[in-house]
Protein backbone atom coordinates (compact mmCIF):
# COMPACT_ATOMS: atom_id res chain seq x y z
CA UNK A 1 0.00 0.00 0.00
CA UNK A 2 2.82 2.78 1.17
CA UNK A 3 4.53 1.46 -2.37
CA UNK A 4 1.70 2.02 -4.12
CA UNK A 5 1.17 5.32 -2.73
CA UNK A 6 5.14 6.39 -2.33
CA UNK A 7 4.56 5.12 -6.67
CA UNK A 8 1.78 7.79 -6.90
CA UNK A 9 3.29 10.75 -5.37
CA UNK A 10 6.65 10.64 -7.44
CA UNK A 11 4.51 10.38 -10.42
CA UNK A 12 2.76 13.68 -9.46
CA UNK A 13 5.64 15.68 -8.40
CA UNK A 14 6.82 15.08 -12.09
CA UNK A 15 3.89 16.23 -13.25
CA UNK A 16 4.73 19.56 -11.63
CA UNK A 17 8.43 19.37 -12.85
CA UNK A 18 9.89 19.59 -9.70
CA UNK A 19 11.94 17.02 -10.44
CA UNK A 20 13.44 15.05 -13.87
CA UNK A 21 10.44 12.36 -15.60
CA UNK A 22 12.68 8.99 -14.65
CA UNK A 23 9.72 6.90 -16.74
CA UNK A 24 10.79 4.72 -19.18
CA UNK A 25 11.31 6.46 -23.13
CA UNK A 26 11.37 10.01 -21.58
CA UNK A 27 15.06 9.76 -21.97
CA UNK A 28 15.70 11.55 -25.26
CA UNK A 29 19.27 12.54 -26.94
CA UNK A 30 20.27 15.68 -27.74
CA UNK A 31 19.29 16.99 -31.00
CA UNK A 32 22.72 17.62 -32.09
CA UNK A 33 23.56 13.48 -31.50
CA UNK A 34 20.57 12.19 -33.17
CA UNK A 35 21.51 14.59 -36.05
CA UNK A 36 25.25 13.60 -35.88
CA UNK A 37 23.83 9.79 -36.31
CA UNK A 38 22.28 10.88 -39.48
CA UNK A 39 24.65 12.79 -41.05
CA UNK A 40 27.08 11.04 -43.67
CA UNK A 41 30.69 10.06 -43.37
CA UNK A 42 31.79 12.91 -44.95
CA UNK A 43 29.61 15.54 -43.01
CA UNK A 44 31.21 13.81 -39.28
CA UNK A 45 34.50 15.63 -39.46
CA UNK A 46 35.76 15.70 -36.02
CA UNK A 47 37.97 18.17 -35.03
CA UNK A 48 40.62 17.11 -32.18
CA UNK A 49 39.98 19.69 -28.74
CA UNK A 50 43.47 21.19 -29.36
CA UNK A 51 42.48 22.56 -32.93
CA UNK A 52 39.24 24.03 -32.04
CA UNK A 53 40.25 27.40 -31.14
CA UNK A 54 42.03 27.52 -34.72
CA UNK A 55 38.85 26.49 -36.33
CA UNK A 56 36.72 29.11 -34.59
CA UNK A 57 39.55 31.83 -35.23
CA UNK A 58 39.95 31.45 -39.20
CA UNK A 59 36.88 29.12 -40.23
CA UNK A 60 39.51 26.13 -41.68
CA UNK A 61 38.99 22.23 -40.80
CA UNK A 62 42.30 20.74 -39.60
CA UNK A 63 43.60 19.06 -42.81
CA UNK A 64 44.21 15.83 -39.73
CA UNK A 65 41.00 15.92 -39.19
CA UNK A 66 39.82 15.50 -42.84
CA UNK A 67 42.25 13.01 -43.35
CA UNK A 68 40.89 10.53 -40.90
CA UNK A 69 37.46 10.68 -42.55
CA UNK A 70 39.48 10.28 -46.00
CA UNK A 71 40.40 7.10 -44.23
CA UNK A 72 37.09 5.76 -43.35
CA UNK A 73 35.70 7.05 -46.90
CA UNK A 74 38.60 4.36 -48.05
CA UNK A 75 37.61 1.67 -46.20
CA UNK A 76 34.14 2.04 -46.90
CA UNK A 77 34.45 2.35 -50.18
CA UNK A 78 32.64 5.78 -50.13
CA UNK A 79 33.49 7.87 -53.30
CA UNK A 80 30.44 10.44 -52.73
CA UNK A 81 31.98 11.18 -49.43
CA UNK A 82 36.17 11.31 -50.49
CA UNK A 83 35.06 13.51 -52.87
CA UNK A 84 33.38 16.44 -50.98
CA UNK A 85 36.04 16.03 -48.42
CA UNK A 86 38.68 16.86 -51.01
CA UNK A 87 36.39 19.32 -52.41
CA UNK A 88 36.98 20.45 -48.33
CA UNK A 89 40.12 20.35 -48.33
CA UNK A 90 41.23 22.01 -51.21
CA UNK A 91 38.80 25.24 -49.86
CA UNK A 92 41.27 25.57 -47.06
CA UNK A 93 43.16 27.74 -48.53
CA UNK A 94 46.42 25.78 -48.23
CA UNK A 95 48.83 22.90 -49.94
CA UNK A 96 46.48 19.70 -49.18
CA UNK A 97 48.82 17.06 -47.06
CA UNK A 98 49.68 13.77 -48.15
CA UNK A 99 47.46 12.13 -45.23
CA UNK A 100 44.40 13.15 -47.42
CA UNK A 101 46.12 12.33 -51.04
CA UNK A 102 47.31 8.77 -50.05
CA UNK A 103 43.79 7.10 -49.13
CA UNK A 104 42.37 9.28 -51.83
CA UNK A 105 44.62 7.87 -54.57
CA UNK A 106 43.81 4.28 -53.02
CA UNK A 107 40.32 4.47 -53.29
CA UNK A 108 40.57 5.90 -56.67
CA UNK A 109 42.41 3.32 -58.16
CA UNK A 110 40.33 1.04 -57.54
CA UNK A 111 36.66 3.38 -58.60
CA UNK A 112 37.72 6.08 -60.99
CA UNK A 113 41.58 5.58 -62.92
CA UNK A 114 41.54 9.43 -64.28
CA UNK A 115 41.06 10.91 -60.61
CA UNK A 116 43.58 8.91 -59.37
CA UNK A 117 46.24 9.37 -62.10
CA UNK A 118 45.71 13.20 -62.21
CA UNK A 119 45.93 12.90 -58.57
CA UNK A 120 49.25 10.79 -58.63
CA UNK A 121 50.81 13.18 -61.05
CA UNK A 122 49.92 16.14 -58.51
CA UNK A 123 51.18 14.30 -55.95
CA UNK A 124 54.51 13.75 -57.47
CA UNK A 125 54.54 17.77 -58.77
CA UNK A 126 54.22 18.85 -55.21
CA UNK A 127 57.02 16.99 -54.18
CA UNK A 128 55.84 14.10 -52.27
CA UNK A 129 57.44 10.86 -51.61
CA UNK A 130 55.31 7.52 -53.16
CA UNK A 131 56.85 4.85 -51.50
CA UNK A 132 57.67 1.55 -53.01
CA UNK A 133 54.65 -0.09 -50.13
CA UNK A 134 52.05 2.98 -51.56
CA UNK A 135 53.17 2.30 -54.99
CA UNK A 136 52.18 -1.73 -54.59
CA UNK A 137 49.28 -1.05 -52.99
CA UNK A 138 47.83 1.31 -55.89
CA UNK A 139 48.95 -1.51 -58.65
CA UNK A 140 47.05 -4.02 -56.17
CA UNK A 141 43.80 -2.13 -56.05
CA UNK A 142 44.12 -1.52 -59.98
CA UNK A 143 44.32 -4.12 -61.15
CA UNK A 144 41.36 -5.39 -58.93
CA UNK A 145 39.85 -3.29 -60.96
CA UNK A 146 40.95 -3.62 -64.50
CA UNK A 147 42.36 -0.36 -64.59
CA UNK A 148 45.61 -1.40 -66.63
CA UNK A 149 46.68 1.71 -67.51
CA UNK A 150 47.42 3.53 -64.18
CA UNK A 151 48.81 0.20 -62.53
CA UNK A 152 51.61 1.09 -65.69
CA UNK A 153 51.42 4.80 -65.20
CA UNK A 154 52.82 3.64 -61.17
CA UNK A 155 55.31 0.72 -62.52
CA UNK A 156 56.85 3.77 -65.10
CA UNK A 157 56.95 6.02 -61.63
CA UNK A 158 58.86 3.51 -59.59
CA UNK A 159 61.05 2.62 -63.16
CA UNK A 160 61.85 6.25 -63.59
CA UNK A 161 63.44 6.27 -59.90
CA UNK A 162 65.11 2.22 -60.26
CA UNK A 163 62.69 1.15 -57.39
CA UNK A 164 61.75 -1.60 -59.20
CA UNK A 165 61.84 -4.60 -56.88
CA UNK A 166 60.91 -8.40 -56.48
CA UNK A 167 57.55 -7.66 -54.58
CA UNK A 168 56.18 -4.87 -56.99
CA UNK A 169 57.32 -7.28 -60.34
CA UNK A 170 55.18 -9.75 -58.59
CA UNK A 171 52.79 -7.24 -58.40
CA UNK A 172 52.55 -5.92 -61.54
CA UNK A 173 53.02 -9.48 -62.92
CA UNK A 174 49.75 -10.32 -61.09
CA UNK A 175 47.60 -7.43 -62.68
CA UNK A 176 48.53 -8.89 -65.88
CA UNK A 177 47.91 -12.25 -65.30
CA UNK A 178 44.74 -11.84 -63.54
CA UNK A 179 43.33 -10.16 -66.93
CA UNK A 180 44.31 -12.82 -68.68
CA UNK A 181 47.11 -10.81 -70.02
CA UNK A 182 49.93 -13.36 -69.55
CA UNK A 183 51.89 -12.59 -72.72
CA UNK A 184 52.66 -9.38 -70.74
CA UNK A 185 53.12 -10.97 -67.54
CA UNK A 186 56.21 -13.50 -69.10
CA UNK A 187 57.39 -10.38 -71.00
CA UNK A 188 58.49 -9.29 -67.43
CA UNK A 189 61.00 -11.64 -66.67
CA UNK A 190 63.91 -10.34 -69.33
CA UNK A 191 63.33 -7.22 -67.37
CA UNK A 192 63.25 -8.38 -64.34
CA UNK A 193 66.49 -10.44 -64.83
CA UNK A 194 67.90 -6.90 -66.61
CA UNK A 195 67.37 -5.15 -63.20
CA UNK A 196 69.53 -7.68 -61.52
CA UNK A 197 66.39 -8.75 -59.72
CA UNK A 198 66.59 -12.70 -58.95
CA UNK A 199 63.15 -14.41 -59.19
CA UNK A 200 61.83 -16.59 -56.00
CA UNK A 201 60.39 -20.08 -56.42
CA UNK A 202 57.04 -18.30 -56.32
CA UNK A 203 57.53 -16.76 -59.56
CA UNK A 204 59.35 -18.97 -60.95
CA UNK A 205 56.27 -21.02 -60.78
CA UNK A 206 54.05 -18.23 -61.68
CA UNK A 207 56.07 -17.59 -64.75
CA UNK A 208 56.19 -21.05 -65.97
CA UNK A 209 52.32 -21.38 -65.40
CA UNK A 210 51.61 -18.24 -67.30
CA UNK A 211 54.18 -19.04 -70.01
CA UNK A 212 52.28 -22.62 -70.37
CA UNK A 213 49.20 -20.52 -70.61
CA UNK A 214 50.11 -18.29 -73.37
CA UNK A 215 51.70 -21.43 -75.50
CA UNK A 216 55.27 -20.35 -74.65
CA UNK A 217 56.26 -23.54 -74.44
CA UNK A 218 59.89 -22.97 -74.82
CA UNK A 219 60.09 -20.28 -72.06
CA UNK A 220 57.84 -22.92 -69.62
CA UNK A 221 60.41 -25.27 -69.89
CA UNK A 222 63.65 -22.86 -69.50
CA UNK A 223 61.76 -21.62 -66.02
CA UNK A 224 60.89 -24.87 -64.52
CA UNK A 225 64.68 -25.91 -65.16
CA UNK A 226 65.59 -22.78 -63.52
CA UNK A 227 63.41 -23.49 -60.56
CA UNK A 228 64.43 -27.10 -60.43
CA UNK A 229 68.04 -25.83 -59.88
CA UNK A 230 66.94 -23.91 -57.18
CA UNK A 231 65.13 -27.21 -55.86
CA UNK A 232 61.87 -26.63 -57.42
CA UNK A 233 58.43 -28.36 -55.88
CA UNK A 234 55.97 -30.61 -57.53
CA UNK A 235 54.02 -27.35 -58.65
CA UNK A 236 57.12 -26.49 -60.98
CA UNK A 237 57.25 -30.46 -62.49
CA UNK A 238 53.30 -30.00 -63.31
CA UNK A 239 54.41 -26.78 -65.38
CA UNK A 240 56.67 -28.19 -66.97
CA UNK A 241 54.98 -31.67 -68.02
CA UNK A 242 52.12 -28.44 -69.22
CA UNK A 243 54.49 -27.00 -71.09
Amino acid sequence: FWLAVGCAVIHFVAKLGWIPDLSPGSRKKPKHVADAKRRPVAEKVAVPVEEQREVRDEGKVPMGAIASQVVECLRVEDVDGATRLEELARKQGEPVSFAVIEPLIKLFAKTDASRASKLFRDLQQHGFYASEGFCGSLMARSGEARNIAFAEEVAANLRSRSMMTLATFKTLMKVYATNGMYDKACDLYEEIRSAGVEPDQVMYGCLAKFAAKCGRSEMAQQLHAARASQGGDVQSYMCGMRS
